[in-house]
């Protein structure tokens, strides 16, 4: 997890894919995916590089489960139509 903190070459989400929030969204996509890698190290496929494998993961499951989380908690409650 260290090498992947410190190289500085984990994927970020592109400019203006989430305005106002990228920050936020990244350090929480981040969490979630240092804390799978943890849980799910026996998933790792060794014939790919590490950062190819953390980086897919950020892209297509925790970006977006961190915006869609993040973004939820944002959003203003519904009015009744009562």
């Amino acid at each position: 997890m260290r090498a992947i903190f410190q190289s500085k070459k984990l994927v970020r989400p592109y400019l203006g894919q989430y305005p106002g929030m990228s920050e936020e969204i990244y350090a929480e996509a981040q969490q979630r995916l240092f804390f799978y890698l943890c849980k799910e190290i026996d998933r790792y496929n060794p014939e790919l590089e590490v950062m190819q494998w953390a980086n897919f993961l950020m892209k297509k499951r925790f970006f977006i489960e961190a915006s869609r989380d993040l973004l939820h908690l944002r959003l203003p409650p519904r009015l009744s139509l009562l």
